[in-house]
């Protein structure tokens, strides 16, 4: 009996950590990357974008501007869609779930969320020479799908393909042995992160995974339809001391005296007004400490404009939630880039 274990390439994780932290006036500079303190006073100064209030101020008014109806919507945005693109039959296309033996759909049009996953067990993993060779081939499939299911590559701030790899350990009390068998690749994946207007857009994604270069076996997108918050209309921001204050509060609670790395970055946070989901402008805070272990992330709205919300979860009162350990060894493997 073999046990197997998973891991991916460290430069996704460090890439995707450090897109989510951009180096630009919208993120954390560059030295706040590498320092830690349990001056959490000046770990805030040193964080803090660099942004200028009044030209994010008119950022944002264009961006309403420009998507007042609303926009960014996925072609497909129903069961019977999703799995005409898949070219998958339906026994019935009413609802927001399907699943047979050979495939699972889920279509929630107003949160933008389509899922769709193919039983794809029949395929073996592959080797670090032959998935190298199909990489780039999986790469444009993953492109071309995302088209098909409207999410145009220049809507994404961050995209990379890399691969799910496997290593087996033998039981030694089965073969009076316990040695690794040698990595494979259990299958190629896409990840990538959307944005407008150059701003993230917070839990809006778009994951695709492959066992080989003809098919796509799972597509996890979360991509609703773009419209601000509608009582946002001066977009007038608080100022940067009045956020500093707010989010020093919070790194102070959620520290407990530790030293700490502190990132930030401006995003587009969603949030249900009605049930449906619009944006606030936001800044996104990540509190990590020198140990490694779990962090805190939160974030504190930028608008001055009172924008009421309903999942409570998510804003200035209770929006922090833990995030995990620095990206090191997973599951025992080396993380590695392909």
């Amino acid at each position: 009996m073999i046990k197997r274990k998973y891991f991916i390439g460290i430069v996704f994780l460090v890439g995707f950590v450090s897109t989510s932290f951009a180096e630009n006036d919208l993120g954390s500079p560059k030295e706040a990357h590498s320092f830690f303190t349990k001056d959490y006073s000046k770990g805030v100064e040193i964080a803090f974008p660099r942004y200028q209030t009044q030209r994010l101020q008119a950022k944002l008014k264009v961006i309403a501007a420009r998507h007042s109806r609303g926009s960014s919507r996925l072609k497909v945005s129903n069961l019977k869609e999703l799995a005409a693109t898949f070219k998958i039959r339906l026994r019935d296309s009413r609802g927001e779930y399907f699943e047979d033996k050979q495939n699972t759909l889920e279509a929630i049009s107003n949160l933008g969320k389509m899922y769709m996953h193919k039983n794809q067990d029949n395929l073996g993993a592959m080797s670090m020479t032959a998935a190298k060779r199909e990489l780039p081939n999986v790469r444009r499939l993953h492109i071309d799908t995302m088209k098909k299911i409207g999410i145009n590559p220049q809507q994404l701030l961050f995209f990379q393909t890399d691969f799910m790899l496997m290593q087996g350990r033998t039981n030694p009390k089965l073969s009076n042995q316990n040695k690794e068998t040698p990595v494979v690749v259990d299958s190629t994946f896409s990840y990538g992160l959307r944005q407008i207007e150059g701003i993230m857009v917070e839990e809006s994604h778009v994951k695709l995974f492959s066992k080989n270069q003809k098919s796509v076996g799972t597509l996890d997108t979360v991509w609703p339809t773009f419209k601000f918050h509608p009582r946002l209309r001066s977009f007038a921001l608080q100022s940067k001391q009045a956020l500093m204050k707010s989010i020093l509060q919070k790194v102070k609670m959620a520290t407990r005296g530790n030293e700490v790395s502190i990132k930030m970055a401006v995003v587009l946070k969603p949030v249900k007004v009605e049930r449906k989901v619009v944006f606030v402008p936001a800044l996104k805070v990540g509190i990590m400490p020198t140990n490694g272990e779990a962090g805190e992330l939160f974030y504190v709205d930028l608008n001055r404009e009172k924008a009421q919300y309903q999942n409570e979860e998510t804003s200035d009162k209770r929006s922090s939630r833990t995030i995990g350990r620095i990206p090191g060894r997973v599951g025992g493997g080396v993380l590695r880039r392909i």
